[in-house]
Formats: C-alpha cells, structure tokens, sequence
C-alpha cells in the first residue's frame, strides 16, 4: 500500500468529518427491519488473482487465475436472519478452451452484527491460467495453461466498528438496515491467512524463470499469516440512494516455507502488508432496495527479490423487495 493513498485517504475522513454537523448525531440514523421479510436475487462474480513480479528492470510479472467466477443464487432475510444459496455457474466450452478448465471447491460464510463484521473464506483450486506482462493474447486461441498448478487459502477477519450507532455496514452490504443520513465510522480489522501455492514441477514454466531467478528451484511457497489493519468506512446517503468505501490496511506477520525441487525446505519470517478494500452504491428504500458492491481482501509477500501479492476479489449485483409488517 503506498503511503501517498493512505495520506489522501486520511485527509478525505478529515474533510468529511469536518463537515459534519452536530444536529445529525441526535438524528434516528439507522432503521433496522428485524420484524420483516425480504428476498434478493443476486448474481456473484469472484476473481481471485497472484501475481508475481520480478527483479528485472522491465519488472515483468506473471499473474495466474482459475477458471470459475459465477455464482447465481439469492437472499433471504427473515426475521433478523440472513441465508443466502447459490451455485456456481459452470463455464462454457468456448471459456474452458480458452482458460482452461478448474477444480475449485469454495465455502464461504459472513457475519454482520452492530458493531461488527466477520468472514470465513475456504477455497481449493487445481488447474490456473496465466499471462505474462511481456506477451499480448489478444488474437490468441487459448492462454498458457498449468493444470497441475494448485491454490489453497484459508482467510478469516473480524472487524470492529467504533460508531455503530450512526453508521451501518449492514445498510450497504446486507441491506438488512437503512441507514438514513451521511455517516462513517472507525474500522480495526483483525485478519489471517493460510495460503499455499504448489505445483508437479517448478512454480514457473522453465522459459519464464531466467526472469525470476530465485524461483528455478523453488516447487511450492506456503504461509500462515496474521495482521492487525486499522481504517476507516463510510456512507454517503442522498435521499434513498447510497455510496459507500471502505479500506483497511496495516502491518501483518508471515511465516513462510518454501518447499525445494530437492525436497528441501527453506524458512522465512517477515512483516509485511495486508489491505482490505470495499465499494458499494445503490439504492435502499423501506421497500424496494439493490446494489453493486465490490469487496477486496490482499496480501504482499516479499521473497529475496521477488515480490507476490495475492488478492480475493467479489463482485455482488443484487435487488430484492421487502414485505414489511403491518402495525
């Protein structure tokens, strides 16, 4: 994270609060709808990413992705309650000769309370497109394949809100809440992650490691990571209509194992970054409500002069109606 976007980002929370007035604060900010029904629709779309970037003065990278980002299904909110179902949708003959095909395997479950938030995210992936920053694939048929490639993350973070009573995270994300007027709210994140990258061979294709030197012998890279990341979320509310960003980002401990063609294995401890990003805008009125919202969790891990960053990136387009109670 570059120290310029967190100046910037703190120096926009400063002007926002400055603008803050103290009539708000003895307004009714947040309407709850613990006592009705609602349903959404929503369409998912993940892309999760590593990137790898080299030494060299082109600073070439390689970025490798799986083949399986749709998920269609819906939400219900009853009660206080939440359960979303959906399934993935399967890529067609057309993407899987392009992008080859993907063993993915995927669960998921989020939490929101008042005062805070949380996640669990398990994936397994076996079978990875990639690119390289020096070649173009605009005309080409298929993009270079590993099916022997395998990506495993275990993440997790909980997240504690500091202005719950004015602000909402529910409101944007979950729309099981409105919030009624412009307000943010103090973040501290807690994360971790267990992530693990291997393959039958080398992590690259032989051609490509004269860019990326310390890799030729290097067969798979694991951590187990924990960070601690402070930021800041807000709303902006225009009538019934809403924006909102959202980012954390702090410092984090890794304890790396890199697993030699040998059979060897090297070890490694360092401090790193770990950000979280999220966006959301639409539209949340007592009855009717729907959004796009994008959220964004990464890591940054430095090896001797090879840099990997890895982010888990979702996509949510959502609409529902609410069946609220009579009095």
């Amino acid at each position: 994270m570059r120290p310029q976007l967190l100046i910037l980002f703190f120096l926009l929370i400063s002007a926002v609060q400055a603008f803050s007035t103290s009539d708000s604060t003895r307004r009714l900010n947040i309407e709850a709808f613990n006592s009705s029904l609602a349903i959404a629709p929503l369409l998912k779309y993940r892309y999760p990413s590593l990137e790898i970037n080299g030494p060299d003065p082109e600073h070439r990278r390689i970025v490798y992705r799986p083949n399986n980002s749709y998920n269609a299904g819906a939400r219900l909110f009853a009660f206080g309650f939440t359960i979303e179902a959906s399934a993935a949708i399967s890529p067609g003959s057309r993407s899987i000769g392009r992008y080859g095909e993907t063993d993915a395997s995927e669960l998921t479950i989020n939490t929101m309370g008042k005062r805070w938030f949380g996640d669990l995210h398990w994936v397994n992936y076996k079978g990875l497109f990639l690119r390289k920053s020096w070649e173009s694939y605009s005309a080409a048929p298929a993009l270079p394949l590993r099916p022997d490639l395998s990506l495993l993350s275990r993440t997790g973070s909980v997240t504690f809100l500091f202005n719950p009573n004015r602000f909402s995270m529910r409101s944007p994300y979950l729309f099981s809440e409105r919030q009624l007027y412009s307000a943010g709210s103090p973040l501290l994140r807690v994360a971790f992650n267990r992530f693990s990258f291997s393959g039958s061979g080398t992590m690259l294709n032989p051609e490509d490691l004269p860019y990326f030197e310390e890799l030729d012998k290097v067969a798979g890279t694991s951590f187990f990571m924990i960070g601690l990341a402070p930021g800041y979320s807000y709303n902006y509310i225009w009538r019934d209509f809403f924006v909102n960003g959202t980012l954390t980002a702090g410092p984090a401990q890794y304890w790396i194992r890199n697993q030699q063609i040998s059979g060897g294995t090297t070890y490694d401890i360092q401090i790193n970054f770990v950000t979280s990003i999220g966006l959301a805008a639409g539209y949340n009125g007592r009855k009717f409500f729907g959004g796009l919202s994008y959220r964004s969790q990464g890591f940054r891990l430095k090896l001797s002069e090879t840099t990997m960053n890895g982010d888990q990136n979702v996509l949510v387009l959502m609409g529902g109606i609410r069946f609220l109670r009579t009095q």
